[in-house]
């Protein structure tokens, strides 16, 4: 059936007829009958027709769509029948989901969850946690009104508050046995060769108390002052991708995590013929010791400058020629007995300890004056316990500064000194090694900043730990989506934009029909641009569905629950002093 438009001439006019035709075959040939006369085009009633196209709608396939020239120009009473009730995140979360099952990650967490029974999907709950890690960091409790109202999952139920620390709680019981298993499925999947091993460590402070033996105020670099902070360790391969982690309370030794961390990779992962880099804040002589002799691990670590004294005095002080490794980093290799030492020397490090040097100096002078502190002063006291106290000395009865001291330190103006007992690497290669340590460091930031593993809001220790392993399985996700793009390695911004663009392809819940005539919904996601399809090309994501089911909804119960926790946690302003009150002096 066809709408057709029939001529009829009368004396020296012509009317136009509207009909509603349908074709039939015939002896052969193809016939056409009137099944319907609409009437004269010129008297047609448009409110009219678009009440008939909307009636015969329910008996067919497809809605009637507005001209676009009507949209613009109709009142606000006007209901072209078609409408978006809600509008949610669609693309970036999809294709996370995509990229969480072809790294292996479903099905392992899914094996793991098969023996326990929760309410709700432990996988899903797992993965909507990471995927908010990346796309929108939030408290668990804003997790769940993002879930409900801003992003778009399907899922069999919907998932709470309640569910998300019931999540962790599990995931710090298999934390251990689950990070095994996914460094061995990135082994069998060729993601990583797992020969070289950064460790680093890094603070994050708590929103509130914390659990009393994790959360303690520390004097460590880049504590918070007045907050309690908990110290995680983090170890990475050489090409980015996270192995383990382990949170200790905020004031343990360096030295306590790493021999600690070294057992773990030893014991629980079977890590045999491996080589561990990590920075000077790792160096001792137990370390050492650990690593030749307990582990038999290889090793490149930084010492320490000034406090090592075999460093010091012997390898510092050897002379030598340096090689040019590549632009701005120069080597050479000093032996005391069986040891091997790699000094390194950079002009931009030396310019930048140069400069240092010269402001701390700068406000010596200006907090010393011409002549000097009394030592028992509290502003000299100040000094002498901050990093400027190796600058100064006492003479003559007044705190000075101590200019043999500046002449030594500029001794070690851009230069680090490496300790390795790999002997089938030469110097330079050493050195370029120990330079991809910043890898580690970039992950650190990528995990406080991007993802947010900071502030910490849970107050038991093993929702801390759940927590803490949900941002690195979100760290292992941002990885892999390095990998799809090949951004490795990549500045945070470059993944941050992609997931910006794929947050633009929406779910959107349609109106279909007038509102006032009991419409029907429908969800479906937006129109795919070119940029959109260039993107989940270069990812390997394709069938994005158009057609989707209707999200689970959260309980009204649930959502009252939620909002009243809300209102509960949220601090209390001060009472404003009453006008009438008098001021005591």
């Amino acid at each position: 059936m066809y709408v057709r438009e029939s001529a009829v001439k009368v004396g020296e006019t012509t009317h136009r007829y509207v009909q509603i035709v349908e074709s039939y075959r015939e002896g052969g040939r193809v016939k056409q009958r009137v099944l319907c006369s609409l009437g004269n085009k010129e008297k047609l009633d448009p409110a009219g027709v678009d009440r008939l196209l909307h009636s015969l709608a329910r008996y067919g396939t497809c809605l009637p769509v507005p001209r676009p020239t009507t949209l613009r120009s109709a009142s606000e009473t006007f209901d072209p029948g078609l409408g978006v009730r809600e509008d949610r995140a669609f693309g970036s979360v999809f294709v996370l989901d995509r990229l969480w099952k072809d790294l292996g990650l479903r099905d392992l967490v899914r094996s793991f969850a098969r023996e326990r029974r929760f309410g709700h999907s432990l996988e899903r709950a797992i993965f909507a946690m990471v995927a908010n890690r990346l796309i929108e960091p939030l408290s668990k409790l804003s997790t769940e009104t993002w879930l409900d109202r801003e992003a778009y999952l399907p899922l069999d139920r919907s998932l709470t508050a309640d569910d998300f620390y019931a999540t962790l709680v599990w995931l710090h019981e298999v934390r251990q046995e689950l990070e095994v298993a996914i460094h061995q499925r990135l082994k069998r999947q060729r993601l990583t060769g797992g020969t070289v091993y950064f460790y680093d460590t890094t603070l994050s402070h708590f929103e509130g108390r914390g659990p009393a033996d994790l959360a303690q105020i520390t004097g460590r670099k880049g504590a918070l002052r007045g907050k309690r902070h908990v110290l995680v360790g983090l170890v990475t391969t050489s090409d980015g991708w996270p192995v383990m982690h382990h949170v200790y309370p905020g004031t343990t030794n360096d030295l306590r995590t790493f021999e600690h961390t070294l057992r773990q990779l030893y014991d629980r992962f079977g890590l045999r013929d491996i080589v561990i880099i990590c920075d000077r804040g790792m160096h001792s002589a137990k370390i050492i010791k650990l690593l030749e002799e307990r582990f038999e691990f290889r090793y490149i670590v930084a010492t320490k400058l000034r406090r090592v004294k075999e460093v010091d005095e012997e390898v510092l002080a050897r002379a030598g020629r340096y090689r040019v490794v590549e632009a701005g980093l120069e080597v050479k290799q000093v032996w005391v007995d069986d040891r091997r030492y790699v000094v390194c020397r950079s002009d931009e490090s030396a310019a930048r300890d140069q400069h240092r040097r010269a402001e701390i100096l700068a406000d010596l002078a200006e907090a010393l004056g011409q002549n000097g502190l009394d030592p028992e002063s509290k502003k000299a006291m100040k000094l002498r316990t901050s990093a400027y106290d190796r600058f100064l000395c006492v003479r003559e009865g007044r705190l000075r500064i101590n200019q043999s001291a500046v002449d030594r330190d500029s001794r070690y103006d851009g230069k680090w000194v490496l300790r390795t007992n790999l002997r089938e690497l030469d110097p330079g290669q050493i050195a370029l090694r120990y330079k991809a340590e910043s890898r580690i460091e970039r992950d650190i930031r990528t995990i406080k900043s991007f993802v947010e593993l900071r502030p910490t809001r849970h107050h038991n220790e093993e929702s801390v730990d759940g927590h803490v392993f949900v941002c690195v399985l979100a760290l292992m996700l941002y990885r892999y989506l390095q990998e799809r793009l090949g951004l490795w390695p990549a500045n945070r911004e470059s993944v941050e934009g992609v997931l910006k663009e794929l947050g633009s392809i929406r779910a959107q819940e349609l109106r279909l029909g007038l509102e006032a005539e009991g419409p029907t919904y429908a969800w479906t996601r937006s129109d795919l641009t070119a940029g959109h399809r260039e993107l989940l090309r270069r990812l390997h994501v394709a069938g994005l569905p158009r057609n989707l089911p209707e999200p689970p909804r959260l309980d009204p119960r649930d959502v009252v629950r939620t909002e009243q926790r809300r209102q509960r946690r949220k601090k209390q302003p001060r009472p404003a002093p009453s006008p009438d009150s008098e001021v005591v002096r």
